[in-house]
């Protein structure tokens, strides 16, 4: 089945980065070569996505590698999984966007704001199917009461009912 004409992906990274971050959701501990071997990025771009990602608290450094020993790699664990989506370096260079939570986050592992970017339309689309879905359960309360109402009413008429035909 082919995608519609126009249609977006809500990965909206490089596919390599995406495929790198969902490589490090399932694996949870990892080195970059294993990444390599799941993906499509070279060791250099994997080894600096890690490195973002590790300044910014999603990543953790379990052991570094080992230097002049070949076949010797950093081994990390993710720590932060914050959803489906990869974490994206932005423009300035110094901080990390996380389009699952909608935080932005210095290399120092800070969270310094909420994105002051518009939502993703995912965002939206949540926060409508949140309010619909309040909405539903208000009505339904409402329901309810005026249910629970009108079977008190009905037990106190079968009762007066009763009553009065044993008298």
């Amino acid at each position: 089945m082919s995608r519609t004409e126009g249609a977006r992906s809500r990965a909206t990274c490089a596919p390599g980065l995406q495929q790198a971050w969902t490589s490090m959701r399932v694996l949870r501990r990892f080195t970059t070569a294993e990444l390599e071997a799941t993906g499509s990025l070279k060791r250099r771009a994997l080894q600096e996505f890690c490195r973002v990602l590790h300044g910014a608290r999603y990543l953790r450094l379990v052991q570094p590698r080992v230097s002049g020993r070949p076949g010797s790699y950093d081994v990390w664990q993710l720590v932060r999984d914050s959803g489906p989506v990869a974490p994206v370096r932005r423009k300035d260079g110094e901080t990390v966007y996380d389009r699952n939570t909608g935080a932005v986050w210095n290399l120092k592992g800070e969270r310094i704001a909420e994105a002051a970017v518009k939502a993703e339309p995912w965002h939206a689309w949540a926060r409508e199917a949140v309010a619909r879905l309040e909405a539903a359960a208000r009505a339904l309360d409402v329901a309810d009461r005026n249910l629970a109402a009108q079977c008190q009413q009905a037990a106190a008429a079968g009762a007066a009912a009763i009553a009065g035909a044993a008298s």
